[in-house]
């Protein structure tokens, strides 16, 4: 399931346009490259500062985390 239909995690973007949606997710690919020790630079925020005010708990964290799991099973990342 893609996590914005999720029904637990679905309302954090709500009300988001498209363009939000396709920049939030180039800003992902950035974060998790440069973590990787990739050749992008991220320059957004850092996660806390991100997340403040999201109301975000373990259950949408875990919630999220199995999407995450699953989408690098998909994608055969080891």
């Amino acid at each position: 399931m893609f996590t914005i239909t999720d029904a637990q995690l679905g309302r954090f973007w709500q009300n988001r346009g498209d363009d939000g949606i396709k920049r939030e997710k180039q800003l992902l690919i950035d974060y998790l490259c440069s973590n990787a020790d990739g050749s992008i630079y991220y320059i957004d925020r850092d996660m806390k500062l991100s997340h403040v005010g999201m109301k975000i708990n373990e259950s949408d964290w875990s919630v999220f985390l199995e999407h995450a799991g699953d989408a690098m099973t998909a994608l055969s990342v080891p």
